[in-house]
């Protein structure tokens, strides 16, 4: 890495080069693409599911997952996958936590007795 003198630089080519810089460690690093932008595997997406890759040909095969198909290549995009995941959220209605709270108060009423 080059050293820059403060002195003899203003603020604006001060930024200009830090900018240069957090982008050259950015690409060496591998970070400088979004990760929407990189698509992944079969593979790569089972393992981040944590699923068999088995189950994802299955969600594959009956459009359950969102997926891109490129010859007989699978590629998935983590955003998609995000929303998917997102989507399939369980949320317990309202009476179920109604009960869950009138157990609750009934134990400790039990429990000061």
């Amino acid at each position: 890495m080059e050293k820059v003198e403060i002195s003899s630089v203003s603020v604006e080519e001060l930024e200009v080069k830090m900018k240069q810089w957090i982008r050259e460690v950015l690409k060496e690093s591998g970070m400088g693409q979004p990760v929407s932008c990189k698509p992944m595997n079969a593979e790569q997406t089972a393992a981040y599911l944590n699923m068999a890759v088995g189950t994802l040909y299955k969600k594959t095969a009956s459009c359950e997952i969102p997926h891109i198909k490129t010859g007989k290549q699978l590629l998935f995009h983590k955003t998609e996958l995000d929303a998917w995941l997102e989507s399939r959220k369980k949320r317990p209605s309202t009476k179920v936590i109604e009960e869950n709270l009138q157990r609750s108060f009934i134990r400790q009423i039990r429990g000061k007795q």
